[in-house]
């Protein structure tokens, strides 16, 4: 229990065996290269404030406490291996960089919350290879950039009310089991956004206006039905996708026979394969860096890709041609940092 502010040192790894819970009020702070090792069942509970701020040579680590393997894949490699981390109403400002976050049974469970105040803010963070849903946001105030989201069960975004602004992020459902294992492939969309929040109580289910969900310059892809974006048909739900890869028109109001009529799609590539590197592995292993065939090279909004010039490996977006859709850079040799 983080019972007053505390700053969590880099100088030895953590293992977390029930639960690390910030108590209301108090901040966490996570130096750059700290690991946690998340036992079975273990989770973080943030009912405070937390500020994780890595760097792209010492990134922040929150994985799964197994070194051994299942079925040839390697347990790093095995969803399910610890609980998530859930953020209660009450806890704003929580700030996230060069953090890597993998193999629980959820990823965010952000509790309903005031719009009006920053919930989250995350840059160059991995948010990968979850059980259940990856990212989940019940009116929240949340931004994002260089970030990847991939690889869940269940949706990889379900936003339910509130504000979001999502930038260059590589957003990408391959999630599958192979043939010995047993946790079953995806069949969510990628992507929700809703305005219905049905309580677990059963009582009757909350409308929270989803008054921006915005996304730019980024790519949202996966296979089968996995790839889809769902908008709730819902006056109070207002989605903006440009210059992004999307897998089907539900995110657009060019087609008269759309019910999604609050959407708006501007310079978007529809239903066309991003290409990433590495998306079939028989050891789980995927690499959602661009392909040199990749139809997202050059075609990012440059004045949004000035918000952000760097991409989540430190490289500069402006050396060739144009910057690129999603977290990723391509680069034709590889770099130190690349590998």
């Amino acid at each position: 229990f983080i019972t007053e502010d505390t700053v969590l040192s880099n100088r030895i790894p953590y293992l977390i065996y029930d639960s690390l819970v910030v108590e209301a009020g108090k901040t966490l702070q996570i130096e750059e290269g700290a690991t946690f090792y998340m036992h079975n069942n273990a989770k973080m509970i943030v009912k405070g404030r937390v500020t994780a701020k890595g760097t792209l040579e010492k990134p922040i680590l929150i994985r799964g406490d197994r070194f051994d393997s299942y079925a040839d894949i390697p347990y790093d490699h095995v969803p399910g291996q610890w609980e998530g981390i859930r953020f209660e109403s009450d806890s704003y400002d929580n700030e996230l960089e060069y953090v890597t976050i993998r193999n629980g049974q959820y990823g965010f469970d952000f509790q309903p919350s005031d719009p009006s105040r920053s919930k989250m803010k995350l840059n160059n963070v991995i948010l990968t290879n979850f059980k259940g849903v990856l990212f989940n946001a019940v009116n929240c105030n949340i931004e994002a950039g260089n970030c990847e989201f991939s690889n869940a069960r269940y949706a990889l975004l379900r936003l339910i009310g509130g504000r979001y602004r999502f930038l260059h992020c590589t957003i990408a459902n391959y999630y599958m089991s192979n043939q010995e294992a047993g946790w079953g492939n995806s069949n969510n969309e990628t992507v929700q956004i809703l305005a219905t929040y049905d309580q677990l109580d059963g009582s009757e289910p909350v409308i929270y206006p989803v008054e921006q969900a915005d996304f730019y310059n980024s790519i949202i892809w996966g296979q089968g039905s996995a790839s889809d974006i769902r908008i709730e048909e819902d006056e109070n739900v207002h989605a903006y996708f440009q210059n992004c890869i999307i897998p089907n028109k539900n995110a657009t109001n060019d087609d008269p026979n759309d019910p999604n009529i609050e959407a708006q799609l501007v310079n978007c590539l529809i239903h066309i394969d991003p290409k990433f590197q590495i998306t079939n592995s028989d050891n789980l292993f995927y690499d959602f860096r661009l392909d040199s065939l990749s139809p997202a090279k050059n075609v990012a909004n440059v004045l949004i890709s000035q918000e952000i010039p760097y991409d989540m490996k430190g490289n500069d977006r402006f050396l060739d041609q144009g910057p690129d859709l999603g977290a990723y850079e391509y680069k034709a040799i590889l770099t130190k940092n690349d590998k």
